[in-house]
Formats: C-alpha cells, structure tokens, sequence
C-alpha cells in the first residue's frame, strides 16, 4: 500500500508540475485511466493538490487542467471501447464542471492581470470545445458501434456539451463583470475587447510553441530510441 500510494503521489505531482511549466493545459497526460482499480485514489490526490493551490487563479487552472485531462480520458476509453469507464470519467469531469462554475463566480480585479487570466480561461474551454467535437466526430465515423452504444455515447456527449455549456456561461459573465471593472477606471468597450483578443492570440501562440516544441521532444526520443537499437 506504501508503495501504491507513493506511486500515486509521484505520478499526480508530475502532471501537476508539467501543468505548471506550461502555465496553461497543453499535451495532458492521461496518467491513470478510468479502467484501472487506482483511478479512485489518484483523484483522492488531485482533490489533495487542489488544496495546496492557494491563489484563486492557480485553483481555476489547476481545475481546467483536471477537466481537460478528464476528456482525454473519455476519448481514450471510448477508443478502447469501455463505455462504463467513459462513463467514470464524465461523472469525474461533472464534478469539476462544477467546480469550475463555482471558481468563475468569483470576485475579479479590474488590472492587466485579470484581462491575461480571463483570455486565457477562454482561450482553454475554446479548446476543451474542439476537443469534445472531436470526440463526437470520432463516434460519428465508427462503424463498429450498436445502436445501444451510439445511444449511449450520444448521451455521454450531450451531457458533457451541457456541462461546457453551462462553464461557457459563467466563463462569459465574468468578462461582463471585468468589463465593468475596467470601464470604471475608464478603458471603453473598444479598449477592453481589443485587450482581451490581444491577451487571447499571445496565448494561442504560446500554445502553439508549446505544441512545437512537444513534437520535437518526441521526435528526439523516438530518434534516440532507434539509434539504440540499431
């Protein structure tokens, strides 16, 4: 059981820390999936690194990273055509819908911070969208699925975009609230929308490298790999 759980603390604290590098979700690693008997203690240890983010900003990221992670998680299980762990994942990635919808409520500043933090955050559901159509196109095309199991995922998928949808919501009235913020200190509607798109393409960019720079690692690997074995 130590061992297990040293197991798990390892591997949580290392997608926590590669969040971390990255400032934003990119590349998630799955880690442990639904299918496995520990999936229930390392989302004990998520909900435990949770705790240790004390700063409201990094709850809401290290949050968005769980809810993407729990995404790659359905895409994978339904690949491997486990439904009832797909299932497990969804239920998981309801929780922290739910969480999120809760983090988005809260109070904003109304400095250059909050205008990066608030492009950011749409820039990352704007992502977390592409990545649920894509699941849905994934289904779409599968010719090996029963008309029970299309029905399944059908719903499996409306219930997720219900959730998106609901995040999209709170994501969306939040901007309105910094708007009002900086429309205080006397920035116009103009000003602010220009501020947010700047703050959203610098992040896209920075994904973008991000993404780049991933590729190149792994081709790096993938290259060392053969050398070895030639």
């Amino acid at each position: 059981l130590l061992v297990i759980f040293i197991l798990l603390s390892v591997n949580v604290l290392a997608q926590d820390n590669a969040e971390d590098d990255v400032g934003e979700v990119d590349d998630v690693d799955v880690g442990i999936t639904p299918d496995s008997p520990f999936y229930g203690l390392e989302n004990a240890f998520k909900k435990i690194s949770l705790a240790f983010a004390f700063s409201k900003e990094a709850k809401a990221r290290k949050e968005l990273a769980i809810s993407k992670e729990r995404l790659m998680e359905i895409k994978l299980m339904i690949e491997q055509n486990n439904l009832d762990a797909a299932q497990k994942a969804r239920i998981r990635h309801e929780e922290i819908s739910e969480r999120l919808k809760a983090r988005f409520e809260n109070e904003v500043g109304s400095d250059e911070d909050e205008i990066e933090l608030q492009a950011e955050f749409e820039n990352e559901l704007e992502e977390q969208e592409t990545e649920l159509e894509d699941i849905q196109t994934r289904v779409e095309i599968r010719g090996d699925l029963n008309e029970e199991q299309r029905i399944k995922l059908a719903e499996l998928i409306e219930s997720l975009r219900n959730n998106g949808n609901e995040v999209r919501l709170k994501i969306d009235s939040r901007e309105d609230r910094l708007k009002i913020k900086l429309k205080e200190k006397g920035l116009t509607e103009t000003e602010i929308e220009e501020k947010i798109e700047n703050q959203k393409e610098t992040g896209l960019e920075n994904a973008l490298k991000n993404r780049i720079d991933h590729v190149e690692r792994e081709i790096e690997k993938s290259e060392n790999y053969l050398n070895e074995r030639n």
